[in-house]
């Protein structure tokens, strides 16, 4: 019996030693894992568009809608890179001349609307607060066109300036 006892003994301790250690344990496990994808909003431009200058009276002076013959650019372009539902606005960095205004067009993506042009200040050359130029649904939007018009009447004298547009990307 002794030797028996030897044995089975021996032959434990073997299969203890050689048998993979994973046989003793459970062959699946289980982690939780967490995770996000935030909201893109991304806008970029090509450049600044070309000097808008009036230099003749509108035809139709004074029952026209400006005194001069509006000016517009359309040279620079806008893409942007979305995961949500968004809206641009556009807005003025500081105020412009009385009786001059600057409008703003941005060509619309596939899968949204522009709001034609927007005026960017009121009739006393005040920057109005940002204005929505666009909608969209979530879409990438490459080399769509941005269109400038500017106009003045002629309390606006002889000026000249320089003024910065800022465009901002919002979700909706």
């Amino acid at each position: 019996m002794k030797i028996k006892i030897i044995v089975i003994f021996v032959i434990f301790s073997v299969l203890l030693f050689f048998v993979p250690l994973d046989t003793y344990c459970g062959n699946t496990a289980q982690q939780n894992i967490n995770f996000s994808v935030q909201a893109i909003l991304e806008i970029s431009v090509s450049g600044n568009p070309q000097t808008l200058t009036i230099s003749s009276i509108d035809p139709l002076y004074p029952n026209g809608e400006f005194d001069f013959l509006p000016v517009e650019d359309g040279t620079t372009l806008y893409d942007v890179t979305a995961n949500v539902p968004f809206r641009i606005t556009g807005e003025l960095s500081q105020n412009m001349v009385q009786g001059a205004w600057i409008f703003i067009k941005l060509e619309e993506p596939s899968e949204g609307y522009s709001l034609d042009y927007v005026v960017l200040n009121d009739n006393y050359g005040v920057r109005l607060s940002p204005q929505t130029v666009l909608v969209s649904d979530p879409t990438s939007t490459k080399e769509k066109t941005i269109t400038y018009k500017f106009a003045a009447d002629v309390f606006a004298g002889v000026a000249s300036g320089t003024n910065t547009v800022i465009l901002t990307v919002l979700q909706l």
